[in-house]
């Protein structure tokens, strides 16, 4: 290859330039992106917080997590798809090929520069005629700049953040407060048969260690509890809190039952007691969080 030969290097200096500034429109793009997924979701998460205080509480770091959570895959996502589309040069060069309408006069001067091998007299004239033709090629017309669309989202989710967050404060009712309220409540139709079923887990546990011992005490405050069930079944609006009213009834006759059960079963009847009365007046998120009440029932 002849030294003295013209060097196409310049116009490619001036096409990487463009392929630098479409990766910076991507990566722009991308972040945009990610944080509009990560705003939506936390105005979402805020609007049910305030709006069902019940479901999220006091638990910002929880929402927090969920909306980061969701902005990493969007961006991890723009990053990959911005390295797998950043354009070759010689794609821009076709592209200023077609904005110049200089007919592939660049693409083709680029692809023989790379080649090995003697240049006739007529390559090394198309190379210089793509040197000065290429002096015309400005980055700017090849990568144009614009504001993402993206980035208009991200603005319209941070007023909208903004606005939740400054219109619809957060429900700040004490647990004491929110555990009357549930006391007074009745029970929804799905909360009827979870109800049920615990009650008479529990009835059933207390009727077959009292059949087992021969304690007919026992088995009386078995079977009154699974008539309990019955009742609660029959009856969806008995409150919450006429329920534990008579779950405590039984307990004290439970306990005065179980004085002689000198084992861990004796000792268990009680936990079983409070697991159905927190579960019953707890608030879900309270009650999700107290592992004994999820787990001695079952």
């Amino acid at each position: 290859m002849n030294s003295d030969a013209p060097s196409i290097a310049s116009v490619v200096g001036r096409l990487n330039e463009a392929r630098l500034r479409l990766v910076a429109q991507s990566l722009l793009n991308t972040v945009c992106w990610a944080l509009s997924a990560g705003l939506v979701v936390f105005v979402v998460l805020e609007l049910l917080c305030r709006l069902r205080p019940d479901w999220f509480g006091a638990r910002d770091m929880m929402r927090q997590t969920i909306a980061i959570a969701s902005a990493v895959p969007v961006l991890a996502g723009g990053l990959v798809i911005t390295v797998l589309r950043a354009p070759s040069i010689e794609q821009l060069a076709r592209r200023a090929d077609r904005i110049l309408a200089l007919r592939e006069r660049i693409s083709t001067a680029i692809e023989i520069e790379r080649s090995t091998g003697e240049r006739p007299v007529v390559v090394a004239a198309m190379i210089a005629d793509a040197v000065h033709q290429g002096s015309a090629i400005r980055p700017a017309a090849l990568s144009a700049w614009s504001v993402p669309r993206s980035a208009v989202i991200v603005l319209v989710a941070a007023i909208a953040a903004a606005t939740v967050m400054v219109m619809l404060p957060v429900q700040t009712a004490s647990v004491r407060e929110r555990i009357e309220a549930r006391l007074n409540s009745t029970f929804s139709a799905g909360e009827v048969a979870a109800t049920v079923d615990d009650i008479r887990k529990v009835a059933g546990v207390i009727g077959d260690e009292a059949t087992a011992r021969d304690d007919t005490y026992m088995e009386a405050v078995g079977n009154t509890l699974a008539d309990l069930a019955e009742r609660v079944a029959a009856s969806p609006k008995m409150t919450r809190g006429e329920v534990i009213k008579e779950l405590e009834a039984l307990l004290e006759h439970a306990m005065v039952a179980g004085t002689g059960w000198r084992d861990s079963t004796g000792e268990r009847i009680p936990l079983l007691f409070d697991a159905l009365e927190n579960k019953i007046a707890l608030p879900p998120v309270i009650a999700s969080a107290n592992a004994e009440v999820a787990d001695a029932i079952t």
